[in-house]
């Protein structure tokens, strides 16, 4: 499966939410907020950055299994 996908090369991270920030959270539901943020905002740069190669592999590899 590892020859089907070609590398994404990762967007830019700069200014945004970093693990260290979450570290530093002072309460565990403070931290806990903050790794939510992390999770979108990593997830929101990727799709972002590459949208279009994901949702081709999606359609070409994910959808004929649930058929």
């Amino acid at each position: 499966k590892h020859r089907r996908f070609a590398w994404l090369t990762p967007p830019s991270f700069v200014g945004g939410l970093t693990v260290a920030d979450i570290v530093q959270a002072q309460t565990p539901e403070a931290r806990t907020e903050l790794v939510e943020r992390y999770m979108k905002s990593v997830w929101a740069t990727w799709a972002q950055a590459h949208e279009k190669t994901i949702s081709a592999w999606y359609d070409q590899f994910i959808v004929p299994e649930k058929i």
